[in-house]
């Protein structure tokens, strides 16, 4: 009797154990159905919808007819989710957890024509890393709202237990009015019973699809990360394989995942030699990342295939890309756009020109009109001008996403008499917004000043151009009255040298580069030498504007290259990490190449001659310097916050100065000896030069202005601080920076 009860009990245990695996591997069936009422429940009237791709993490199967489908189940699985189709979003989730208090694993869908636009737009999101709101969350909800946005995905690192959720109260579809997709990053594996746990609470499945569009979208997990998540590679890959069988080949294919899968042209993803998709065959149109703070696009080969990454939304990248979150645009065809969109920004205005005695005059006697204004949350559809006495505004021409610009007839205004012009811009959300500036032509034009008239205003604008994109770490050259200038494009093909004449402001020559060319360029001879962050140096003829020679680097990896190169007795050194080369100027020949060092991220500082050393860095890792002759590393030094270094040195009387992270660095260059690392209190991840004068050092801080600080006490001087920044580019900095 005794031991029967025992083997009784033993068996009821032993079947409540085995309950949850059986339940967790038993077969579901629910069905997918347009909830007319919205109420969360099928009522008699309510119709299924045909053709939905239904998953268990593993299996993927199509609804019948009549909306109804049965999946078999896996020990592994813990949600039930749909592929919501174009057209439709959900009334509640995408996913249901299995077992949770519910009567049914039925869908609502609900109709939502934005998704089923031909040509869809979407919003990325990457890296918030924030458990709160300090003014980032708003603008691109606003933006979503009035730009007829179909989706937001965030491609990761939401950021620890705070961060996931922060977003998962904040930043979803009910609060952000459009659906809100979220891929796994390796800072979103945390503590728990496996990694991706809180992610699940707050998100659903770490993989699944969606569609909008002639798009089919797959959002997939980073493999690792702080913490070890229950799904592997293998997880990943089998169930992609049963969802690719499932989608209309037809349709293109978009994939989102916390970083890059290949530079290279074909993009496989498999788990060995046998078991492998390639993508190209189905259409992949782009793979969407983030994980690396910065702003890049890939062209991979000849496969049509992009890659994009972003730097966050809310905080400067860690190669100082500006923060921004990238709008996309995917047509039919597949053919995508991408631009970005600069945060915090709220009817921002900005006279060029003509502003006080700033007013330049061309050489046909036209006077420029030119401002800069920008609203985050709707682009500028409109900006235009009435000078006092006109009846009528005069549009002024876009010429990027900031700058609109024109001109107007110089006789027929007054020199030296005042005027008062009006500004007006307009949003394309309707929204419009006003300024109003005086200006006075001069009597005296610029080339005529004497600087020793102490009663005229000495510097007076001589001519202003825009350059077609933005300028990056890349300051201009003069030389022999010409002005070279850098212009790039993050996320498009805009990017080019060119060559203007210094005195009109003419342009003289344009050269597109394969990619931005986002810091230093150099001079050397009848060459202009730039190095892009696809790794491609170019020597450009600067009489004719046409490339002498290129040459590829051969970047097999990101980060991508962002540090400036310098030129030194006819030698070009360019490149970052184990593709840091010596080019000859003349052909392009190699010297030498690195092969010491590798990886970190990138950093924005320009190289360094002192002496024999060139000196190089990699942001996160270490200062370098290396053998100018042979390229051999001499030494490596990454105490005292210089792993940290983003800025270029200044070399003076043969010491070395520079900003870490925290601290004023005095180093031998010669032998890497640091003489003196003085602690401040301000962040210096920053990209400025310190000005060594006998008696100063000042340098730019992250989020404290300029600091002077005696030259041999490192004891602070003055400090100024402007105001806060209109876009933050410096690792890390937000509001109020």
């Amino acid at each position: 009797m005794h031991y029967t009860r025992f083997f009784k009990g033993l068996i009821t245990l032993f079947a409540l154990l085995l309950f949850p695996i059986l339940s967790a591997s038993a077969d579901f069936s629910g069905v997918v159905y347009v909830d007319l009422n919205k109420n969360k429940q099928k009522d008699a009237n309510e119709k299924g919808v045909t053709g939905v791709a239904v998953s268990d993490g593993l299996n993927v199967v199509l609804t019948g007819k009549d909306g109804n489908y049965r999946l078999p189940g896996t020990p592994q699985s813990r949600f039930i989710y749909i592929t919501v189709p174009a057209g439709y979003r959900t009334v509640n989730r995408f996913y249901i957890k299995i077992n949770e208090p519910s009567s049914d694993y039925n869908f609502g869908l609900t109709a939502f024509p934005l998704s089923k636009n031909k040509t869809v737009r979407f919003i990325q999101l990457a890296d918030t890393e924030a458990g709160d709101d300090f003014g980032w969350v708003g603008p691109i909800r606003d933006y979503a709202a009035n730009e007829e946005v179909s989706f937001i995905v965030h491609t990761g690192d939401i950021c620890y237990e705070k961060g996931l959720n922060f977003h998962g109260r904040n930043v979803t579809g009910e609060t952000m009015g459009v659906p809100v997709y979220y891929c796994v990053g390796n800072h979103d594996l945390v503590k728990g019973n496996y990694g991706e746990e809180l992610f699940e609470t707050n998100f659903g499945p770490p993989f699944y699809s969606f569609e909008a569009g002639n798009t089919h979208f797959i959002v997939t997990p980073m493999l690792a990360g702080d913490y070890q998540p229950s799904y592997n590679k293998e997880d990943v890959y089998r169930w992609m394989k049963n969802d690719l069988l499932q989608a209309d080949p037809a349709k293109n294919v978009v994939i989102f995942n916390h970083n890059l899968l290949t530079m290279e042209e074909n993009f496989i993803y498999g788990i060995n030699e046998n078991e492998r998709i390639n993508l190209n065959e189905h259409n992949l149109k782009a793979w969407i990342y983030g994980h690396w703070h910065s702003n890049y696009l890939i062209r991979h080969g000849n496969s049509g295939i992009i890659s994009v990454c972003t730097a966050p939304p809310n905080k400067g990248g860690i190669d100082h890309s500006p923060e921004n979150f990238p709008v996309y645009e995917i047509n039919e065809k597949g053919d995508l756009t991408v631009h970005p969109r600069y945060n915090y920004l709220n009817n921002h205005f900005a006279a060029v020109s003509p502003v006080g005695n700033q007013c330049p005059v061309d050489q046909t006697n036209q006077l420029l009109i030119s401002v800069n204004t920008y609203s985050t949350a709707s682009p500028t559809e409109i900006a235009e001008y009435r000078i006092e006495g006109m009846k009528k505004w005069t549009a002024l021409a876009e010429q990027t996403d900031w700058n609109w610009s024109g001109k107007y007839p110089a006789s027929k205004l007054k020199k030296g008499v005042s005027y008062r012009i009006s500004f007006r811009t307009k949003l394309k959300s309707g929204d419009t917004f006003t300024s109003m500036r005086n200006f006075v032509i001069p009597e005296t034009s610029p080339k005529n000043q004497n600087p020793g008239d102490a009663g005229k205003e000495v510097l007076l604008l001589k001519w202003s151009v825009n350059a077609g994109s933005n300028i990056g770490m890349g300051s201009p050259i003069w030389s022999d009255g010409r002005l070279y200038v850098a212009a790039i494009d993050d996320y498009g093909q805009n990017n080019h040298l060119l060559a203007y004449d210094a005195t009109t402001g003419d342009l003289l020559w344009k050269y597109r580069t394969e990619n931005p060319v986002k810091n230093t360029i150099c001079l050397e001879g009848d060459h202009l030498l730039a190095t892009d962050e696809g790794g491609i140096a170019y020597a450009i003829d600067i009489k004719t504007g046409s490339p002498d020679w290129k040459k590829d680097l051969e970047i097999h990896n990101v980060p991508l290259l962002v540090t400036g190169g310098v030129v030194h007795n006819g030698v070009y050194y360019c490149g970052f990490g184990n593709y840091l080369s010596a080019l000859d100027c003349k052909d392009g020949r190699v010297i030498w190449e690195n092969s010491s060092w590798n990886g970190g991220e990138g950093t924005t500082s320009t190289m360094s001659v002192c002496g024999n050393t060139l000196v190089a860095g990699s942001n996160w890792r270490a200062l370098y310097g290396h053998d100018l002759q042979t390229g051999a590393k001499k030494w490596e030094v990454s105490q005292a916050g210089i792993r940290y270094c983003n800025g270029t040195a200044s070399w003076v009387e043969d010491t070395l100065f520079f900003a870490a992270e925290r601290a004023i660095i005095k180093m031998d260059p010669a032998s890497g000896t640091i003489y003196s690392a003085h602690p401040v209190p301000y962040d210096l991840q920053v990209a400025s030069t310190p000005l060594v004068t006998d008696r100063m050092i000042v340098t730019g801080t992250s989020a404290e202005g300029v600091i002077a600080y005696e030259r041999y006490s490192i004891k602070e001087i003055w400090k100024v601080k402007p105001g806060n920044s209109l876009i933050y580019t410096t690792p890390y900095s937000k509001p109020n920076a």
